[in-house]
């Protein structure tokens, strides 16, 4: 026992002594004056990633030297994305505030840039920033000029994701029909895009429409939908979101076991996962519905930890919502002080950020515990009478209708209470919750035998493929046997023609040739079959990558492995090389290929010239829009090597030249500026101590 627990401790100071040698590689590399300016941006940038969602202190650290060095450069779009990112750190720690200023700074640099792509990528934070600060004129203007900035570039994906927020923005407004408007267009674009992560949340966006207008089995049709594609990316937190979403309209059907166990589970996932802020939401509908049980000290203490969780995170604009659950269960313990004072924070909160919907709860609680002061109740009712109206929330004009004709049949006034039963027996009928509660069921029926017959069809392919490989194994097999015998045939016969023909040479020579034919035939196995191994494999990864004009990431590095590989057996090992890659997809990124080998082959053919300790450091780094590829070496630098070189009548590498031209092209092709970069390197005294490389390349997802 003690030794494994030993072994675990082990495990963890290994990990986190590798963590803490990554972030002191990447600060060398951010201090270093001999990095290349990317390297260095990159490096910052790898920092504040690090950094952004755990020490604010450390990400605007990082961010200030970034911000440093894009000014001394003059970098307008790296400025930019400096104070971009200075405005997520800031939004990340609910420094609403600060977030927007860093983000109007990063627009006015973006602008003068003239980047539409880096325009509409800092409109898109501004505007959901200023929504976060209750500015929804300001968030709306930022949005749709984000929006008609892409859709005018055919940027797509920034067109969806402005009108994504665009609705959500609508949604804290309640002005469902506009909101509706901009999810199904976001939709549409997505059709373009086919991008299944955008399709779950936008369906879930209009699922939680349908759920404020009251029309429950709209909203689990659509909550179902976001369900299969979250299911389909195996994506456990849309998972969970929808099944959150599917626990609320539970709750408000009255089906609390449902409700409490999707509830719970959400819970318990968005606690281990640290997402704080969606806790705080799962606490508060849990605590509604046992509530709704009338557990209300089981009710306070999840409206209580839901509190606890927005002071943590300091979200101002989420405590209007429990606020209001909190008066509401305090009247029903008859505790009308503390149901006034949560009430009236709720309302202050609510008109502060522009919260209509809490806003209108407010007020409907507030009539209620005003029952003795028959105006003031009056007034509390009407207001909330208004606003639902006016914003279309359809529920809660169900329940200011039902309380303004309590209140005038109390009051003998007649005539207005006819006229306010009507409305809402008006309204609830059409919203009738029996024949919603049937569809859900028919929806959920419907999306459970979709789900098995997917799984049924999944196992059959399988199941199909299986065999298909297994019969190709057996092929296969079938085949390397019969290889096997040929080649083994071949040899035997080779080996005895050779016995054929010492036996025929005099016997005084063959002991002599014996002892040569053993020397010689361990040589060519070390110095023969490895090299034609590694030269046939190479032949074939570059034969199979000259047929591409881009090749996955991995299939690049392994061509060059075995290069160097080869290059090593020629030379007798006079050099060693390490490839490094930085936090790249080998398998999903794509790059041109044999940009780097020319300059490698230079390197060995020429800097080490004389040399028996050399060192190959190739080192690859992805940033936005390029893959750059850093090539270092030890040896005697290009003006040695030149020298050398005209002594030699050597001629000048054909590959550079290619390589350089096809760099050219590329830049052309995807409107990038991408450079290749010789940089001799010198030691204090002016020494040349080797040559460094650095290419920039385009790469595709």
């Amino acid at each position: 026992m003690n030794k494994l627990l030993t072994g675990l401790i082990f495990l963890f100071v290994m990990q986190l002594a590798t963590a803490n040698q990554h972030l002191d590689s990447l600060i060398s590399i951010s201090q270093n004056n001999r990095s290349s300016y990317s390297e260095r941006q990159q490096a910052l940038k790898s920092l504040i990633n690090e950094y952004k969602k755990s020490n604010i202190d450390s990400a605007l650290y990082f961010v200030d030297k970034a911000l440093k060095s894009a000014q001394e450069k003059n970098d307008l779009i790296g400025i930019s994305t400096a104070y971009l990112s200075k405005g997520i750190v800031y939004g990340n720690f609910s420094k609403n505030n600060e977030a927007v200023d860093s983000y109007s700074e990063a627009l006015n640099y973006a602008n003068k840039s003239d980047d539409d792509k880096q325009i509409t990528k800092v409109l898109i934070n501004l505007g959901v920033a200023y929504n976060d600060i209750g500015n929804a004129e300001e968030a709306l203007k930022k949005l749709t000029t984000c929006y008609e900035i892409a859709s005018q570039h055919n940027n797509n994906e920034d067109a969806l994701k402005a009108l994504n927020s665009i609705g959500n923005t609508y949604i804290k407004q309640a002005d469902y029909s506009k909101a509706q408007v901009a999810f199904f267009h976001a939709l549409e674009i997505n059709k373009t895009l086919n991008n299944d992560l955008y399709e779950t949340v936008i369906t879930n966006n209009i699922g939680n429409i349908y759920y404020y207008l009251f029309n429950y089995d709209k909203a689990i049709e659509y909550y179902y939908k976001s369900l299969k594609v979250a299911e389909k990316l195996n994506d456990e937190y849309f998972i969970v979101s929808a099944y959150t979403n599917i626990g609320v309209i539970y709750k408000d059907l009255g089906e609390y076991d449902k409700a409490i166990e999707n509830t719970y589970r959400s819970v318990q996932f968005y606690l281990k996962n640290d997402d704080k802020y969606n806790a705080t939401l799962s606490y508060n509908t849990l605590g509604l519905i046992y509530m709704n049980q009338n557990k209300l000290d089981s009710a306070l203490i999840c409206f209580n930890q839901s509190i606890n969780l927005k002071k943590e995170i300091a979200d101002s604009s989420g405590f209007a919502l429990v606020y209001n659950n909190i008066g509401d269960l305090f009247i029903r313990k008859n505790n009308f002080k503390l149901a006034e004072d949560n009430l009236t924070n709720a309302l202050e909160l609510a008109t502060k950020y522009d919260d209509v919907y809490n806003k209108v709860n407010a007020y409907l609680s507030l009539g209620d515990i005003h029952n003795d002061h028959p105006a003031e109740a009056l007034n509390y009712y009407l207001l909330a009478s208004k606003e639902a109206n006016l914003h279309n929330i359809n529920s809660l004009s169900i329940l200011a209708y039902d309380k303004l004709y309590k209140y005038y049949k109390k009051n003998g006034d007649y005539k207005n209470a006819l006229v306010n039963y009507e409305k809402y027996t008006l309204l609830n009928d059409s919203l009738s919750g029996e024949d919603s509660k049937l569809k859900i069921e028919d929806i959920e029926t419907r999306y459970e035998v979709d789900k098995k017959d997917t799984e049924i069809l999944l196992l059959q392919k399988d199941k199909e493929l299986k065999e298909i490989k297994f019969n190709e194994e057996k092929k296969t097999a079938r085949v390397r046997v019969f290889l096997i015998l040929l080649v083994s045939g071949i040899i035997i016969l080779t080996f005895l023609i050779f016995f054929i023909k010492f036996r025929q040479k005099q016997k005084n020579k063959i002991n002599v040739l014996e002892k040569r034919g053993l020397k010689v035939e361990t040589e060519m196995l070390r110095s023969q079959m490895n090299p034609h191994f590694i030269f046939n494999s190479l032949m074939r990864l570059i034969l199979d990558n000259s047929r591409q004009p881009f090749v996955t990431f991995d299939k690049e590095i392994t061509t060059l492995e075995l290069y160097l590989e080869l290059e090593k057996l020629r030379f007798s090992n006079r050099f060693t090389s390490h490839i490094h890659i930085n936090d790249i997809d080998d398998e999903f990124t794509m790059i041109p290929p044999m940009l780097a080998q020319p300059y490698i082959e230079n390197a060995i053919l020429h800097g080490f010239t004389g040399k028996t300790d050399g060192i190959i450091e190739i080192n690859y780094v992805q940033t936005e829009g390029k893959i750059i590829c850093t090539i270092d070496d030890n040896g005697i630098g290009r003006k040695k090597s030149g020298e050398i070189k005209n002594n030699t009548s050597q001629k000048s590498s054909l590959g550079i030249k290619v390589t350089e031209e096809r760099i050219a092209l590329l830049s052309e092709e995807f409107q990038l500026s991408l450079t290749v970069e010789i940089i001799d390197k010198t030691d204090e005294f002016g020494n040349a101590t080797g040559t460094r490389v650095v290419i920039e390349m385009p790469y595709k997802d």
